[in-house]
């Protein structure tokens, strides 16, 4: 489910914490294939603006299209 890094089966701020927390070099470990939200390859701020509009309510998709 992309977007739930955390992996409890919910897309929450939950998981944008967490995944902030991974870049920031926290000692965390989120599901990577779960995390590259707007699937450019690659884990970084931009999923987290992505994964928070989502969140927020903002009309995004993410995730293979």
């Amino acid at each position: 489910l992309f977007g739930d890094v955390n992996g409890d089966g919910n897309v929450d701020m939950q998981d944008a914490t967490l995944l902030s927390r991974y870049l920031a070099d926290w000692d965390v470990e989120p599901a990577l294939e779960a995390a590259d939200v707007n699937v450019d390859g690659k884990v970084d701020m931009q999923d987290v603006t992505l994964l928070r509009r989502y969140l927020a309510g903002w009309d995004v998709t993410f995730g293979p299209q």
